[in-house]
């Protein structure tokens, strides 16, 4: 192919914005489907499905660029075809069902199902200076999402953990004198 000549897809979209009728339409169309088949099946000898899919994709996402299409839409373009692409090798198999494998079980704080209030707090002007009230308890609708660590391994992140023993008090362990030595 020339410098001057264009890619036959490039052709055939040139082609399909140029159709007047239907029926050139639908002409324009076919052949522009039948030359990304085999523009597909060209480069899927030198590179997989995936990676064919994914380089049409940011050729057609520059020509969107160049058209000024916002780049929310030509992300969403290119995660369709990544999606549509990916291979499936498996279905997922949760380890644990009641966090769905996050380490975090997700509840609705509403009234008569309150939360701890951890991350509802408030400084009111009306209480005394370091005491909070929790905002789902000023407002009996007042309704949000939070999370608790799951029981499973994966919510061990999210647990607390216990404070660590001072590392400077085992240094000073057996240091004092003996008050016995040996049997009486």
């Amino acid at each position: 192919m020339s410098d001057d000549e264009q890619p036959p897809i490039e052709s055939a979209l040139d082609e399909l914005s140029a159709a007047d009728t239907p029926a050139d339409l639908a002409k324009a169309h076919t052949e522009l489907r039948r030359k990304i088949r085999a523009s597909r099946r060209a480069q899927a000898r030198q590179l997989g499905p995936l990676a064919t899919s994914y380089d049409e994709m940011m050729a057609l996402s520059d020509k969107l660029k160049a058209d000024s299409v916002p780049a929310e839409e030509r992300q969403k373009g290119i995660e369709a075809v990544l999606r549509q692409m990916w291979p499936f090798t498996r279905t997922w198999k949760y380890l644990c069902e009641k966090c769905n494998d996050t380490g975090l079980i997700i509840k609705v704080c509403r009234q008569g199902d309150r939360c701890n209030g951890i991350s509802t707090r408030s400084d009111s002007p009306y209480q005394e200076p370091g005491k909070y009230q929790r905002l789902c308890t000023m407002n009996e609708t007042y309704e949000h999402e939070y999370g608790v660590p799951c029981f499973c391994s994966l919510g061990a992140r999210f647990r607390e953990k216990p404070p660590q023993n001072d590392p400077t008090g085992f240094s000073d362990v057996g240091k004092s004198k003996p008050t016995r030595i040996g049997r009486r």
